[in-house]
């Protein structure tokens, strides 16, 4: 009964401990690494496996372009995932401190290192003050600037989605 006691509080502990990351970083960027996100409220989906951007126009209607970052970009990308050792966040994120904000975004960023694809859903986010929340939406943002500053897609007709 003891040993059956030690092996459940052992089994408790392990699920409340912090992933602890288990990537072995390249120190130049795979040929293999690419990453999907979801930015600026869905309204893009950069996928760089496909060289594809989906841009949302409204609630209804999405248009699909071709869409290749510069490899300079990427390396950026790739990097700051190195820096904030993007493998110690958990596939669902959750910060512990928030402070909701309405309308709320929501990220998404799908990731390939090697031959290993991981993914990262943060739904609902919010505006946590929690340090891996800040790196990991200062990734988020930097990619939102990056699409939004392409002469390719000030070409696109405005976004008409509305947000209450």
């Amino acid at each position: 009964m003891k040993f059956i006691s030690v092996l459940f509080v052992v089994f408790i502990l392990h699920g409340c401990i912090r992933k602890v990351s288990s990537c072995r970083y390249d120190k130049e960027m795979p040929v293999t690494f690419d990453f999907k996100a979801e930015v600026n409220f869905g309204i893009y989906k950069i996928d760089t496996f496909t060289d594809s951007l989906t841009y949302k126009f409204d609630w209804d209607q999405d248009t699909t372009i071709s869409f290749v970052i510069g490899l300079d970009f990427k390396k950026e990308i790739y990097q700051d995932l190195v820096d904030i050792d993007i493998c110690k966040y958990p596939h669902s994120y959750a910060p512990t401190t928030t402070l909701y904000i309405t309308p709320h975004t929501d990220y998404y960023l799908e990731y390939r290192f090697k031959n290993d694809t991981s993914i990262i859903d943060w739904r609902v986010h919010s505006e946590s003050n929690e340090v891996n929340a800040k790196r990991l939406r200062k990734v988020f943002e930097k990619i939102t600037k990056y699409i939004g500053g392409c002469d390719q897609i000030k070409l696109l007709p405005d976004c008409q989605l509305v947000f209450f």
